[in-house]
């Protein structure tokens, strides 16, 4: 008898142990689960800093315009551009061979066109 009743003692004993065991890794699980949630990037994060990427090279194309533009003012020019849908269609001229055609594909100065 008072051999079960230590066999009985001990197994009760290494309930408790592995129960705090389980309970200590349980705890350890949450803190490290919380970490990757704070250390993995949001979808929405990724698309805000994409956006904002973008919004800074807007910015840096547009002074660049703008720089293009006083230069040409230096000198009595003015950039006039093409309209869209004629840049569109010269930008998709393809050659026999299934390239792009540059000679036809590039804006070369019009000489009948100058006063335009």
């Amino acid at each position: 008898m008072a051999f079960m009743t230590r066999k009985l003692w001990d197994l009760e004993q290494q309930v408790k142990a592995q129960t705090d065991e389980i309970l200590s890794k349980d705890q350890k699980i949450a803190a490290l689960e919380d970490l990757v949630q704070t250390l993995r990037p949001h979808p929405a994060e990724a698309t805000l800093q994409r956006q904002e990427e973008l919004e800074t090279m807007c910015m840096q194309l547009q002074r660049q315009v703008r720089e293009m533009e006083r230069f040409l003012s230096d000198y009595g020019l003015q950039w006039v551009g093409e309209p869209m849908d004629q840049e569109d269609s010269e930008s998709k001229t393809v050659s026999e061979h299934g390239e792009r055609d540059w000679m036809t594909a590039k804006k070369f100065w019009k000489p009948g066109r100058a006063g335009r």
